[in-house]
């Protein structure tokens, strides 16, 4: 935080019970595809695969019973980490297996809000630089559209400004290497 006070900037509900009625997918780990799928199908290797849509006609996060809802295994907790496994059969809400040895899909991401400010603040506030050539603009339906240059656009944080917006949509980042790396907010 700006002034060093440790404070908690993870937001968060207080129990399960909360965290099983949520729609935003407010700290979930998210997939088996994080994001949108038009259409609610792909293909992949020359096949056909149908999913749940459960974003209007598209497949969102995972579908209607995504990675979000299912129950994770603990396998082994630290003071400081802790490492959970989920089994997800092939066919799981259309899904080819995840198996490395064959092709798949598999983009899973973690769905946390944060506020910095540890509540002192609207999020809106908090201040961003983000050096992102390009972005990914959204549809009505929040499907990608074609990469769009960041500059003099409200997706410009190349300079040190406030977030003051909703904002959807992923960014070219880039990195030390001097390569693009994908980053969503």
């Amino acid at each position: 935080t700006p002034d060093g006070t440790p404070v908690n900037v993870l937001l968060g509900y207080g129990g399960a019970a909360e965290y099983e009625r949520d729609d935003k997918y407010l700290g979930a780990t998210v997939g088996r595809c994080a994001n949108r799928i038009g259409g609610a199908a792909f293909t992949l290797g020359g096949r056909r695969y149908t999913l749940s849509a459960n974003d209007g006609e598209n497949h969102l996060h995972g579908g209607k019973s995504g990675f979000n809802d299912k129950l994770w295994t603990v396998i082994s907790a630290t003071d400081t980490a802790v490492t959970f496994t989920l089994h997800s059969p092939d066919g799981d809400e259309g899904y080819p297996a995840a198996a490395a040895d064959g092709d798949t899909l598999c983009c899973l991401t973690n769905h946390s809000y944060f506020n910095l400010s540890g509540g002192r603040e609207k999020a809106y506030a908090h201040r961003l630089r983000l050096f992102a050539p390009t972005y990914l603009p959204v549809g009505d339906d929040c499907l990608p559209l074609s990469r769009t240059q960041t500059a003099g656009t409200r997706f410009d944080f190349s300079q040190n400004r406030p977030i003051e917006g909703d904002y959807d949509n992923s960014f070219d980042v880039e990195g030390y290497d001097g390569s693009l790396r994908t980053f969503a907010i």
